[in-house]
């Protein structure tokens, strides 16, 4: 269903990274990976396409770590792919504001201004937000991210240590 639904939302995105970084990985065949790159980027962009040009989250802002987050994380990857390639994107307004929604919502610590269905809490994803920001130069993302520690084991599910693991080789140098 995350593959047509009619207004993608968090999982579009999600699954799509998820199964692009899969694709990456495993596919030893460049035409089938050349497919899978384009199917995963086609999903993104329908998700992108729909967010509005603030960046906002309908879903809420605890969402942003699997919707704007994942999104940063397919770019991410794509310009690891192809070095270079994500550069003009990054610089969009657009994108740029999709990236820095959760810091515009911050009224406190790790405290949001919450609407929808997300929790007025979020725990930082370092491994994605810190190289975010420095991707596209965001001093709010950089402040939202300042002084805290990491959430290894703080949830009980292995999104956080997946996350908290990938700090030791995408974390930015400060």
């Amino acid at each position: 269903y995350w593959v047509e639904t009619p207004v993608p939302q968090n999982w579009t995105i999600w699954c799509s990274v998820n199964n692009l970084y899969a694709a990456s990985v495993c596919e030893t065949d460049p035409e089938k990976l050349e497919f899978f790159t384009k199917e995963f980027v086609r999903l993104a962009s329908r998700f992108t396409s729909l967010c509005f040009d603030d960046g906002y989250c309908p879903e809420g802002p605890s969402y942003y770590t699997k919707a704007g987050l994942m999104l940063f994380r397919m770019l991410d990857l794509l310009n690891k792919m192809v070095p270079g390639s994500m550069e003009k994107l990054y610089a969009e307004p657009k994108i740029r504001n999709i990236f820095e929604f959760v810091a515009k919502v911050r009224i406190g610590n790790d405290q949001l201004i919450s609407f929808a269905d997300g929790s007025p809490l979020m725990l930082t994803n370092f491994s994605v937000l810190m190289p975010a920001a420095k991707a596209i130069n965001s001093i709010p993302l950089l402040r939202f991210g300042a002084g805290k520690q990491s959430d290894l084991g703080a949830t009980v599910n292995g999104d956080y240590l997946v996350s908290s693991l990938a700090l030791l080789f995408d974390y930015p140098e400060q």
